[in-house]
């Protein structure tokens, strides 16, 4: 199950963020990086990730100059550490 909440450029995702979400969590960065302000994406509830979820992070972190990531959950962090995106996601981490 997941849970994606929106508030003033505050992204805040719980659950599993995987590929069978995928078009919702891309559909919902798009909204927000289109804002003029900052996006910080909160992902401290994230109890489950794979590579689709980490590819559209990437691309939402290239699209937007004000693109942060705050309170990656562990289980996020192994995920970014075991598939090597490390490099490109913890720019984006504050």
């Amino acid at each position: 199950m997941k849970e994606i909440d929106i508030k003033n450029g505050r992204l805040t995702m719980n659950g599993e963020m995987t590929i069978s979400n995928s078009m919702e969590i891309k559909e919902a960065l798009l909204n927000a990086i289109q804002n003029p302000e900052p996006v910080i994406l909160d992902l401290g509830g994230v109890t489950g990730a794979d590579v689709a979820f980490l590819q559209i992070l990437v691309s939402s972190g290239y699209q937007k100059k004000e693109f942060k990531i705050e309170n990656p959950s562990r289980e996020f962090l192994q995920v970014v550490e075991r598939t090597g995106f490390s490099h490109y996601l913890k720019p984006l981490f504050t």
